[in-house]
């Protein structure tokens, strides 16, 4: 990655001095009270911000610059968010109850199986949803609005449920 030229760090330090409670608040909101992953989500908004400052200059949005900064800090969350979603997903939140059929390699191994048959727009908001998000929060995270969230979680439940179904009485 190219460093920023010094003028942009000028620019950023005055963007941040503006916005930084905002993008603090962001990013805590996000994390749902979890300090140590607040700490990371900001500092992955400061460092898209600094990339993206020139982009700010170049466009001159004046007004707009407030939802700018909110759109770049929610777009470092949910990269961040998409990142770290790598790691174990709650078994618990299966579509079907099939504890009863399988231990719990094989329940992951269902889970992925169940979530790669999944768009990745769908995997994604099954993942946040996995992940304990509120509805609330992943509309803000996908920029969709909550009702739209709400009918494609439960679609998309739907769909893992009929497809886990056709896996067991395949098995």
């Amino acid at each position: 990655m190219d460093t920023p030229e010094p003028q942009t760090h000028v620019r950023f330090r005055d963007l941040w001095h503006r916005y930084e409670k905002y993008v603090r608040w962001l990013c805590l909101r996000a994390a749902r009270g979890n300090l140590d992953l607040a700490c990371d989500l900001i500092q992955e908004a400061a460092l898209r911000l600094l990339q993206r400052c020139e982009d700010l200059r170049q466009h001159n949005l004046g007004r707009a610059e407030k939802a700018w900064v909110k759109r770049v800090t929610l777009s470092a969350i949910s990269n961040t968010r998409r990142r770290d979603s790598t790691q174990a997903l709650s078994l618990d939140a299966l579509p079907v109850d099939l504890a009863d059929d399988h231990d719990d390699d094989n329940l992951r191994e269902l889970l992925d199986d169940l979530m790669a048959d999944l768009s990745p727009d769908d995997r994604h908001l099954m993942q946040l949803f996995l992940n304990g998000y509120s509805l609330t929060d992943m509309a803000i995270l996908t920029g969709l609005t909550y009702n739209v969230v709400s009918t494609r979680l439960t679609r998309i439940r739907h769909q893992m449920a009929q497809r886990a179904r056709q896996l067991k009485m395949i098995d």
